[in-house]
């Protein structure tokens, strides 16, 4: 099967897990029935063993968490980039990363040199180990995948969807390969970042493909304009 396959199993169990968390999680917020005040308490029917092996049973399916019992999207982005950096991972935050990991105000989106693919059922199971659930997973293009991580902080319910680029194509048409848009990217702080004639590039490509650019990625192609200089900015939109 592959990493394709090791991805598939990774995702089965973490979401039979995700499930069963689920369940028990809301079964603990039901009120318990009130007894009558002259009913005498009930000895439990279960033994002591019967009683720790059901104990047992219960917290396989909780939650892993964090040394200090916490679990967060600021705590989960800097475990992942610290992640892929341990295990060598080549990537890059493509754009809008200038408030990370404390601010993300959309999908993460990542391109992965295609020679680390088989690097990441690792990073996803150490993940998952520290209670972010990968609940779904769609192959959305060539080379592309969207995951999405779960957990709850208290009774809320968060997600955030990490987009996978190993090759960015659109109808056929090979834009960019992973190894590419890594090739030159450069260290911000706790992640990696594409250099600007790349990110430049990139955010062209893909904002004129999709035919509107939010203010927020105008004002940072504006802003590349600026730090490569016109005459370069117009040799990359021309390629």
């Amino acid at each position: 099967l592959g990493v394709s396959g090791a991805l598939v199993g990774l995702l089965f169990s973490s979401l039979t897990t995700g499930t069963l968390m689920f369940i028990f999680y809301r079964m603990s917020l039901r009120p318990q029935r009130a007894s009558s005040l002259a009913e005498p308490a009930q000895p439990s029917s279960l033994n002591p063993a019967t009683a720790d092996a059901a104990t047992a049973a219960v917290k396989e399916f909780e939650p892993p968490r964090t040394a200090s019992e916490t679990v967060s999207r600021p705590a989960f982005l800097r475990l992942l980039f610290r992640l892929l950096d341990e295990h060598d991972v080549r990537y890059c935050v493509l754009h809008t990363y200038e408030g990370l990991p404390d601010e993300l105000p959309s999908d993460l989106d990542l391109a992965v040199h295609a020679g680390d693919m088989a690097k990441l059922p690792v990073v996803f199971r150490a993940l998952t180990d520290q209670g972010y659930q990968p609940v779904q997973s769609v192959n959305y293009a060539v080379n592309g995948y969207c995951i999405d991580f779960a957990w709850f902080e208290g009774p809320a319910f968060k997600c955030v969807s990490v987009d996978l680029t190993y090759e960015y194509r659109h109808r056929g048409l090979n834009l960019a390969s992973g190894e590419d848009l890594v090739a030159r990217r450069q260290r911000r702080g706790l992640l990696w970042i594409p250099d600007p004639a790349t990110e430049f590039a990139y955010l062209l490509a893909k904002k004129t493909l999709k035919g509107s650019v939010p203010a927020r990625q105008e004002r940072r192609l504006t802003r590349l304009v600026q730090e490569l200089g016109q005459p370069e900015a117009e040799r990359i939109a021309a390629r």
